[in-house]
């Protein structure tokens, strides 16, 4: 692609004196597109989850054989159960849905390639000297943890749904798929041109504003766009307008830039080689800014990536002189797709007995021939038709039915009482914890709600610093990307949908005694309360500020579930007196007895049904002094390590929680209560994968 003749054909040189206002108007819209990119996250995430079935949580530990969960998970056979063997599917099979998991199937893609974009955008940010904020007020509250970008008629920087034909009635909100919905997302991933023609023409003044942009200044709003196509072009204009001596785009490489670190996580690494290769492999999700005659280029890669994915067309390609043929396909163009191959590998799937099976549920569902050259527009398009289908149907619904899960919609023929089983509540207990959640729903639901709040919170707020430069590792992010949390957020929000049929409203946040007290140490789970608080309930499954799905997103020690156990150095910025040399043996944290914040593993509260995946190791138990301002960054080690204990591959992650806290009050010589019976919220949690 040759960008050297394009010079921005009706724009005219600039006067040299306006390139620090352009150059502010560039760090406005690139901070607006990754605002955008995380917008349509949470909002995509919360109709994928409302879709009724139930999913089998498998890898390569048979721990749940012949049980199922609720919530849906992507399926490379959508018209078909996972097993030909009937008894290995549930008792009660009503809730299959062959048009619910192709939906599925379609969004998850979405989903997933929206937080490609996020990566993307962020990327982009650091390229041009911008440290993206994945905070940002616009979206939501950092005092509540309220998403307030989903009320009312705007989708943000982009349109006026009120200002439209055909869409002056939907609302940008959160809710189940639906026809607003499915009507909402196709507005988001509208083309420029159907864009333009949506807009009512008394309303056109506002939208599609031409670059540079009359009478704009730093710290003004930026105008509307019109769509998320024009957002990118107008940028890519500004990155190309010309002055004297050059574009825009040499006088921002010529400052003094942060334009470390630059992230990619959607990469495999072969765990026998250590060499990497990528899902993308058609282009670099990074930006070698280096390389500088050759930035420009990659900047249009970024953005014909994000365009081609989302709306079906290379927004950079078509502003040169090879503009894109008249006609051209709106499918997403070979080197924007994911390679099944890769993705085969990164995400391979296991039957319930452990076994690996010769196809991945995630590959074919993001690059399988069904989808794989989908462009968002069209997958909606594609969802609007099988959303007419008969057995299409959300949690909604289903609730409104006067429906109620019982056993035999989680429990199969072949479930085994073995060694792990044993560990585990029956699937009756589960299945009576939702019922019963759903009973004292006046009380159960927010709490579950806030729960899908916390845990996404924990993700924006870890992406902070994903994206930020850490002095003592050059190159380095201080956090890692919390997939994971992904992951975890999603169970949050299916099972809000799954047990009550009502949105994981998101938009509500936290009351002020809701949130973490970071002068207070705070516990992760059911009675391990170190501090003794008479206030609070025993027997309380942790305040709900502390709830979070991964390591990371915990703020602070003693608030680490660890259903993946995490090394007592592999986080944060502390280290504990009597912790292990690098080349000593490995200790790991214990839960809810971690000794500072991002050191605890996955899962707040520790769901009942939570195994350790990883074979037997060692951990550090730590008694904790008790005195306000223990839990801040550089954190006062005051941690004392007493003992270490071991866990093996299998056992309850609760029930060595509940050991470890004994084993602190014994130390202290305090007596150790009786240890309790699982709560229902803990019951129906679903275990972290």
């Amino acid at each position: 692609m040759d960008v050297s003749n394009f010079i921005g054909a009706a724009i005219p040189v600039q006067p040299d004196d306006t390139q620090e206002l352009h150059y502010n108007a560039v760090k406005a819209i690139v901070q607006a597109a990754v605002n955008v990119e995380e917008f349509t996250i949470p909002l995509y995430m919360c109709s994928l989850y409302s879709l009724v079935g139930t999913h089998q949580i498998t890898s390569e530990n048979p721990f749940y054989r012949g049980r199922w969960w609720p919530g849906l998970k992507a399926s490379a056979y959508p018209d078909q159960w996972p097993y030909t063997q009937a008894d290995k599917l549930p008792y009660d099979k009503s809730l299959f849905s062959a048009t619910n998991n192709d939906i599925f199937n379609k969004i998850f893609k979405v989903f997933i390639e929206e937080m490609l974009h996020l990566q993307l955008a962020g990327n982009l940010a650091k390229a041009l000297g911008v440290q993206p904020t994945f905070t940002h007020p616009d979206l939501v509250d950092a005092e509540t943890y309220a998403w307030k970008c989903y009320t009312g008629s705007v989708i943000p920087y982009v349109v006026d749904l009120k200002d439209t034909i055909n869409a002056s009635e939907i609302e940008v909100k959160l809710d189940d798929l639906n026809e607003n919905q499915i009507k909402l997302f196709q507005a988001i991933e509208a083309p420029e041109e159907a864009a333009r023609e949506n807009i009512k023409p008394s309303e056109k003044y506002k939208y599609f504003p031409e670059v540079p942009f009359a009478g704009w200044q730093p710290g003004q709003a930026l105008p509307m766009f019109g769509s998320i196509g024009h957002m990118y072009s107008c940028l890519w204009k500004y990155l190309k307008l010309p002055f004297k001596d050059g574009i825009l785009l040499d006088y921002i490489i010529q400052q003094n830039l942060n334009q470390l670190p630059q992230q990619n996580l959607f990469q495999y690494t072969d765990p026998n080689t250590q060499q990497t290769e990528m899902e993308y492999p058609g282009f670099s999700a990074t930006i070698d800014t280096e390389a500088r005659n050759q930035l420009l280029m990659e900047i249009a890669k970024i953005i014909n990536a994000i365009t081609d994915q989302g709306e079906g067309s290379e927004i950079a390609a078509s502003l040169m002189e090879d503009a894109l043929p008249e006609g051209m396909e709106m499918a997403v163009q070979p080197e924007f797709q994911a390679s099944l191959h890769i993705l085969q590998k990164s995400y391979p799937s296991y039957d319930d007995e452990g076994n690996q099976l010769d196809y991945s549920n995630d590959a074919t569902a993001r690059a399988g021939v069904e989808n794989t050259s989908l462009d968002h527009e069209e997958l909606f398009q594609e969802i609007e038709k099988l959303m007419q289908n008969p057995d299409f149907i959300t949690w909604k619904t289903w609730h409104a039915h006067g429906h109620s899960w019982t056993t035999e919609l989680l429990l199969a023929a072949d479930y085994v009482n073995n060694e792990y089983q044993e560990r585990l509540p029956h699937p009756e207990e589960v299945a009576d914890a939702m019922c019963i959640l759903k009973a004292d729903e006046e009380k159960a639901y927010p709490r579950m709600y806030k729960a899908a709040t916390g845990a996404i919170w924990g993700i924006v707020s870890v992406l902070n610093d994903y994206w930020t430069f850490d002095a003592n590792g050059p190159g380095k992010a201080k956090a890692t990307f919390p997939y994971p949390s992904m992951s975890g957020s999603g169970d949050r929000m299916s099972i809000c949908w799954a047990i009550f049929g009502k949105l994981p409203d998101i938009t509500k946040g936290l009351e002020p005694d809701e949130k973490r007290n970071p002068h207070v140490l705070n516990h992760a789970c059911q009675a391990l309360n170190y501090t003794g608080n008479s206030e609070e309930d025993p027997n309380d499954c942790a305040q709900v500020g502390i709830y979070h799905t991964c390591r990371g997103s915990n703020q602070c020690r003693a608030e680490g579930g660890c259903g993946f156990v995490q090394n007592i150095s592999s986080g944060g910025n502390c280290r504990a007196s009597g912790n292990p040399t690098p080349t000593g043996p490995q200790f790991f944290s214990a839960p809810s007895d971690n000794n500072c914040g991002s050191l605890g593993g996955c899962a707040v509260p520790i769901s009942a049904s939570q195994l350790f995946p990883k074979p037997k190791g060692e951990m550090n138990v730590y008694d904790f002094g008790r005195k306000p301002g223990t839990c801040g960054f550089p954190p006062v080690i005051d941690g004392q390590l007493i003992g270490t204990t071991t866990y093996e591959l299998g056992d309850n992650v609760y029930d060595k929680a509940w050991s470890v806290y004994a084993e602190v009050l014994q130390h202290r010589k305090q007596p150790v209560p009786e240890k309790p019976t699982s709560s229902v919220y803990r019951l129906a949690f679903p275990p972290s994968t």
